[in-house]
């Protein structure tokens, strides 16, 4: 009888914490939004704790958006380092997929998202839209390329501090449906050096959104030597889309 308790109990802890939501995939090698895509972020590390949304919304904050430049530009050859590699409509994973490319194909760049993640192309055969920048080496400086606005869609941005004020570079901010566990659902973001982050959402997307820290780069002032995270988990937020204006969130690391 009492092996049967013992087996019973193991059960039941296997069922509760099987229903518990993670913002990551318990796995050593982050997979957002889809292990099988070539679009991964391959040096953050996911955080494996539970965070549940906030009841409250963010407050709608107006963020200036770039504005076209008048100077002229000359497109930066470019090649993609990685095979299967997607040209998207939008600059986020969740606009749809123009194309698919492979390695050393050569493109031209006209310009950047905000946040230097996503680069607006052509293609060889003819084709614009956007790509992530982690897998396209640029002929010339990323900074010589003008920052490129892209009004079809709701953009997110924020920002990653710790407890005394310090920006937080490498944190990655991922956004998903609120009602959806699947990788393909999911938008993700990482902070730049000065611990901001910018996502940029389709109009058609609507319904509530979870949004909130998800993982770590372990080149960032986060982590100490062993690659372990020196900050605690801030809550994440609850979003409703479509917005009617563009939506910026703050996110505070607590101290251990």
């Amino acid at each position: 009888m009492r092996k049967f308790q013992k087996i019973a109990l193991l059960l039941l802890t296997v069922i509760l914490f099987s229903g518990c939501r993670l913002i990551s995939p318990q796995s050593p090698t982050p997979t957002f939004p889809a292990a099988t895509e070539a679009e991964i972020i391959p040096t953050l590390v996911p955080t494996l704790q539970t965070v549940e949304p906030t009841r409250t919304l963010p407050t709608p904050t107006v963020i200036s958006r770039p504005t076209a430049t008048s100077t002229p530009f000359t497109p930066q050859k470019a090649a993609i380092t990685v095979e299967n590699f997607k040209l998207r409509k939008g600059p986020g994973f969740l606009f749809d997929t123009v194309g698919l490319y492979d390695q050393k194909v050569t493109l031209l760049v006209y310009g950047r998202s905000q946040g230097n993640g996503w680069f607006f192309v052509s293609t060889p055969d003819y084709r614009y839209g956007w790509m992530k920048s982690d897998y396209i080496t640029l002929s010339d400086e990323v900074d010589k390329l003008p920052v490129i606005g892209y009004r079809d869609d709701n953009l997110i941005s924020g920002h990653v501090q710790n407890a005394g004020g310090e920006p937080m570079d490498g944190i990655g901010i991922v956004i998903f449906p609120a009602n959806s566990t699947k990788n393909s659902d999911q938008d993700n973001a990482v902070t730049d050096s000065l611990g901001n982050f910018y996502l940029f959402e389709p109009k058609d997307l609507s319904g509530y959104y979870t949004i909130g820290v998800n993982a770590y780069d372990c080149k960032s002032k986060t982590v100490d030597s062993q690659c372990q995270f020196l900050y605690g988990y801030p809550s994440a937020q609850s979003l409703s889309l479509p917005h009617q204006s563009d939506i910026a969130i703050q996110f505070v690391l607590p101290n251990l």
